[in-house]
């Protein structure tokens, strides 16, 4: 339909196109966001009743993180029924995106919208067999996307300059770099010897430290009225490790997924 223009991958935080809302008895029915063709949304699948599912994924949007959780759970799950592993395909497609590839464009909303209602899903587990008297029987799946995209990062990868920003795949990466570098900056800042350099002071460091720290609030978390949101997924993120690991999960795992 539309060649090489783009690629599919789990949406991040943010850039979701569907909810997820579970009812008491672990029935989900997945949404797409309302917008101003479909005030309300629609339907795009109805799930069969789940309980564990309900209470792993949750109600919500689905992205990355709600991907992670899933695998984490399949992870320890690995043998489900039909109808469950009919669930799983459904969050996990639901929960990707359709993104253009910056040279190739444009794709407008019917256009992605009808890539991704005719993509398959298809989760296999990897297995693991003790066998008597012998070394374990492993199965190990390696995905390899088979429409280039591999080499055309390669390539994009040798272009970039010296001083490069690191091939991160969301944005949201590099604000929990940042976070995570944090202490590490103050370090660097507070073993700084400023004996040699002319008109220093100890008294100066309190300041720039406080400088560091107002720089690094203001550039990772989003605010209202000058105040991180605590409301905010992007800032929940980024002080909630479990969180954090189930987001770069979703991630690593569907970026195979081209």
């Amino acid at each position: 339909m539309k060649g090489g223009k783009y690629i599919i991958v789990g949406a991040d935080l943010g850039d979701e196109q569907n909810t997820i809302t579970f009812d008491e008895n672990g029935v989900g029915v997945i949404v797409a966001m309302a917008d101003s063709l479909s005030p309300e949304g629609t339907v795009m699948a109805t799930l069969a009743a789940d309980p564990a599912l309900a209470k792993v994924v949750g109600s919500g949007p689905l992205n990355v993180e709600a991907i992670g959780r899933l695998m984490v759970h399949m992870s320890e799950n690995p043998s489900p029924s039909e109808a469950q592993k009919a669930n799983y395909e459904s969050v996990v497609k639901y929960a990707m995106t359709v993104l253009e590839r910056p040279k190739d464009g444009k794709l407008d909303d019917a256009d992605r919208a009808a890539l991704l209602a005719e993509t398959q899903v298809r989760i296999e587990f990897e297995t693991r067999a003790a066998v008597e008297n012998a070394a374990d029987k492993n199965v190990r799946i390696l995905v390899v996307p088979s429409d280039g995209t591999l080499a055309e990062g390669q390539n994009a990868a040798k272009q970039m300059d010296p001083h490069y920003q690191p091939p991160l795949s969301y944005d949201l990466d590099e604000y929990l770099m940042l976070s995570h570098l944090r202490d590490k900056v103050e370090k660097l800042l507070r073993d700084f010897d400023g004996s040699q350099v002319a008109g220093w002071e100890c008294t100066h460091l309190p300041a720039l430290l406080g400088h560091a720290e107002a720089w690094i609030n203001e550039n990772t978390y989003h605010h209202i009225d000058g105040a991180p949101d605590a409301d905010d997924a992007f800032n929940q993120i980024l002080d909630t490790p479990e969180r954090a690991f189930h987001r770069a999960v979703g991630i690593y795992g569907t970026n195979m997924c081209r």
